[in-house]
Formats: structure tokens, sequence, C-alpha cells
């Protein structure tokens, strides 16, 4: 083929028309490209939202993150617990110091080293009442240090 046979067809009256469905062949493809490639980032967008959402929940369905959180609740309890346990003990052992002091206010003991005795009869009954005994019988006396053996002489009202 020639040069001549080539500008021959080019000047066919099909050509200017093939030119035109090739044209509008090529803005079909370039329309759909352009919709085409529009749809992609709609999709892609949703599919990064979408993701970032099962993200975020599997991070809250995390056992680490949930084990992380129930460590600080545990420990704050923990803390609150300890806390809770001083202060009962703190006021126990004052209740215990206040009962201890009182006891030993009363203590039997106590009352002998400020100079008081326990006067028991034969039998080592309590002697509470200077009836209970007859001159001739014999006494014992408990003193804060040591023990005495008497014997009534004389019983006063």
């Amino acid at each position: 083929i020639t040069r001549q046979h080539l500008v021959k067809f080019v000047q066919h009256s099909a050509f200017p028309r093939m030119r035109e469905l090739i044209s509008r062949r090529q803005q079909r493809i370039d329309d759909l490209h352009f919709r085409m490639a529009s749809a992609q980032r709609g999709f892609l967008r949703q599919s990064s939202r979408r993701l970032e959402t099962a993200a975020t929940r599997l991070r809250s369905q995390d056992m680490r993150y949930r084990l992380e959180e129930i460590r600080r609740q545990l420990e704050g309890r923990t803390w609150a617990l300890d806390s809770a346990a001083r202060a009962i003990l703190m006021r126990l052992r004052s209740r215990s110091d206040q009962l201890a002091g009182r006891i030993q206010a009363l203590s039997p003991l106590n009352i002998l080293e400020r100079g008081y005795a326990l006067v028991f009869d034969a039998k080592g009954n309590l002697v509470k009442n200077s009836a209970q005994v007859s001159p001739g019988e014999e006494l014992t006396a408990r003193l804060y240090q040591g023990t005495l053996r008497t014997t009534v002489k004389e019983r006063l009202p």
C-alpha cells in the first residue's frame, strides 16, 4: 500500500464516522473509568470506617485491656480494704487499750497495792463483815506482797 492509497482511505467518508465512534467510545471509557474510580474511593472510605469500627470493638474485647482495667479496679479496692482494715484495727486497738486500763484499775492486785487486804475465814470464804467471824477464829489476810495468818482477838462493831 502506498502513501496515496492511505491518503485515499483517510479521505473516505467512513473514517470520520469511525473517528466519531472511537471518540464516543473513548468518552464512554473515560466516563466509566471516572465512575469506577469514584465508586472505588467510596468503597475504600466505607471499608476503612468499617475496619476502624471493628478495630475499636476488637480493642474493647482485647483481654489485655480488660485485664488491665480489672487490675486497676482490684488495686483500688485493695487499697480501700487495706485502709478500712487499718482503721478498724486502730479502733480495736484503742478500745482494747481502754478496756485494759479499766481492767487494770479494777484488778484486785491493784487494790491490794494501794494498801487494802483480802481477808478469808478458815473455810476460804471472803470475810466482808465483822459479824461473820468470832473471837479466836483463825483468818488469812492476802496482802499485795505476801499473806498473813492471824487470830481474831476481839470483834468491834
